[in-house]
């Protein structure tokens, strides 16, 4: 074996079960991979972050095809109560709100924005965690600046960052 993994397509099922923007997630990524890189072209970025299901269906397959890293924000409170912490609705198997690797940019991928709900807790729950993030070099730079959404629902998109400040008041 030379080291080189051959992914294979699977066979054509014989049902498809759901349907709208989880589809994405579950066909072939060349057209939201190209979609990606046509739209994010110009937008100067080195994180992905996605929070739920359809964005981890999407998320790491862009992340990995584009050479960004890739952070994942739990949708709930998590539950801490096995590590001494208070229990709540998410049973977790991990004490963090948020895992990965996150750079100095990052972009929100998500299907769309309605309420602007989940942006927010993603903005929250990264802010949360750059107050308590130790800097490598300099102390008073600030550790990763949003820079916008990725939306892949109904036609991929990028909504830049400025578009994005009528949920994030006060947030970021």
């Amino acid at each position: 074996m030379n080291g080189v993994i051959n992914l294979k397509e699977p066979a054509e099922p014989a049902t498809r079960h759901g349907c709208g923007y989880l589809s994405v997630g579950f066909g072939n990524p060349a057209p939201i991979i190209a979609s990606a890189y046509a739209v994010l072209e110009n937008v100067q970025f080195d994180t992905m972050v996605c929070c739920g299901t359809s964005g981890l269906l999407v998320a790491p397959i862009l992340s990995r095809a584009m050479g960004r890293h890739l952070a994942v924000v739990r949708k709930g409170k998590i539950n801490t109560s096995a590590y001494g912490g208070t229990s709540s609705a998410d049973n977790s198997h991990s004490i963090a709100q948020v895992e990965g690797m996150f750079g100095r940019k990052w972009i929100f991928v998500d299907d769309q924005i309605e309420s602007g709900s989940t942006l927010v807790h993603v903005a929250e729950s990264i802010r949360d965690l750059m107050s308590y993030a130790v800097p490598l070099g300099d102390p008073e730079k600030v550790l990763s600046e949003f820079m916008g959404c990725f939306l892949y629902n109904g036609g991929c998109q990028y909504v830049p960052v400025n578009d994005c400040a009528q949920w994030l008041e006060g947030v970021i």
